[in-house]
Parts: structure tokens; sequence; C-alpha cells
């Protein structure tokens, strides 16, 4: 009986975990601006996206106190997103929008 209930403790203990990990991948961004300063400010910029063949499908949220904003998903080329994911997937435009929010 002590095996059998340290044998379930250990089952769902790695049930739990294995629900609660995301499969998050670091990629690093142009460092120009409004680019820098604006992962400088934030809590959190998290480049959501899907790849297909020489395609990915991507969208950008950003997280600052109690600021959040999320761009829609846009078709990009798998290459520029390789070299610089966060400008493929921030229009220049809208991350100083966004920027300027960050002073308000």
């Amino acid at each position: 009986m002590k095996y059998l209930t340290t044998l379930t403790l250990i089952l769902l203990s790695l049930t739990l975990n294995a629900k609660t990990n995301e499969q998050v991948e670091t990629k690093y961004s142009y460092k120009g601006y409004p680019y820098k300063m604006l992962i400088a400010r934030s809590d959190s910029i998290k480049i959501l996206f899907t790849e297909k063949q020489d395609r990915v499908n991507c969208a950008v949220q950003f997280e600052q106190g109690n600021i959040i904003h999320k761009t829609s998903y846009s078709d990009v080329k798998k290459l520029d997103f390789n070299n610089q994911p966060l400008v493929s997937c921030l229009p220049r435009h809208q991350a100083k929008a966004w920027l300027k929010d960050t002073f308000e």
C-alpha cells in the first residue's frame, strides 16, 4: 500500500508538471529604435507564431504594468522572421505607439 501511494503521488506530480510546461523559444531582436526601448520598458514581450514551410504566421503580445497590447496575426517570410523576429511581426508604427503608451 505504501508503494502504491508513493507511485500515485509521483505520477500525479509528473502529470501536473507536464500540463503546466509551455513550449518557449527565446528569440533575439533587432536593437534599433523603437524596439530596443520597447523591450527595455516592458515586463514581457511574446512573439506568438506558427511556422509553415517558407512562411510564419505571427503576432506580438506586449505587457507593462496594467498595459496589455496584442497585434493581429500576420504572415511573414520565414527568412525575415529568422533574421528579425520582432521587427517582422511588429510594424514600426505600432511599436512606436506602444512605446508612447509606456510614458503616459
